[in-house]
């Protein structure tokens, strides 16, 4: 099928770096999952959220991407 992403948690969580800029995080992990079977624990970030929420502090419009995942307010300082 061209794809190597199945239904398991080990396809679907991945981390995601973010360095310099606005970020409010600053060496904080956002998320987590748990080690022995890759639970997710607490907030989920979807790339897409991610990538919407970039756009957003560069001044993006995205309207016509993503419409249906919020951006991330914990990522960047306002």
């Amino acid at each position: 099928r061209g794809s190597d992403h199945g239904g398991d948690y080990a396809t679907r969580w991945m981390s995601m770096p973010f360095f310099g800029g606005p970020i409010q995080a600053m060496g904080r992990r956002l998320g987590e999952t748990r080690a022995s079977d890759l639970e997710p624990l607490g907030k989920v970030y979807s790339y897409r959220s991610a990538m919407k929420s970039m756009m957003d502090a560069l001044g993006c419009d995205h309207d016509e991407f993503f419409p249906a995942d919020p951006a991330v307010d914990d990522f960047f300082i306002a």
